[in-house]
């Protein structure tokens, strides 16, 4: 999706980006198992998920400093 002039994303192009998350997030096996059984809490996934960033950016970083 292209960026307008004032590079805000208009409305089609952010309701593209986010079906396109949603069937991203969708498709994880793990997270359709959670979502038939109910055991998916959303709260904790986001948790986790901003945990795994956070590790994967600082080694990022520490990779970039070795280099």
């Amino acid at each position: 999706a292209a960026n307008n002039a004032g590079g805000v994303l208009s409305e089609q192009d952010e309701s593209e980006r986010l079906s396109a998350d949603l069937a991203l997030f969708l498709s994880d096996p793990n997270l359709q198992s959670a979502l038939a059984d109910g055991s998916l809490d959303l709260s904790s996934y986001s948790s986790t998920i901003n945990s795994e960033l956070a590790t994967l950016e600082r080694e990022c970083i520490a990779l970039h400093r070795r280099a």
